[in-house]
């Protein structure tokens, strides 16, 4: 095999792997070729398409990489970062959400203790109605 043939035969690998190209589309590239035995105009004008799509994108690849590689770069910074970094951030927030528990527990504490004096001298003054009440009917007998 030539120099030629071999480039030829690599450039048909090359079409055959592009997976963004719809399997059907390659399949016909391939008999296309099999059948002309050379790169015609129409099949230039594919490849050309094909390179030009394959670049860009590369080129959407490339910028969606530069993008998350700045976004993880940040958030490193801000992850060592003393005052905004990640583990000062949780700890804050647990700090604020055990805060929030404790002044729950607090106030139903305080609002149950309440009730239940309430309550106690609530039976404590009807006891005292009804001791009255029972010396009054005995005084009246």
């Amino acid at each position: 095999m030539n120099q030629e043939d071999t480039a030829f035969v690599e450039l048909l690998q090359w079409v055959s792997v592009q997976k963004h190209v719809p399997l059907e589309v390659r399949k016909d590239f391939m008999a296309h070729q099999l059948k002309v035995g050379y790169l015609d105009d129409k099949s230039r004008a594919f490849i050309e398409r094909l390179m030009k799509q394959t670049e860009a994108k590369q080129q959407k690849s490339e910028t969606q990489l530069a993008e998350l590689d700045k976004k993880l770069m940040t958030l490193g910074k801000a992850s060592y970062n003393d005052e905004t970094g990640l583990k000062q951030r949780a700890v804050r927030d647990a700090e604020a959400l055990i805060n929030d528990l404790e002044n729950h527990f607090v106030s139903s504490f305080k609002t149950r203790e309440t009730e239940l004096v309430n309550n106690a001298q609530s039976s404590q003054n009807r006891s005292d109605a009804d001791q009255i009440a029972a010396l009054k009917a005995g005084l009246n007998a």
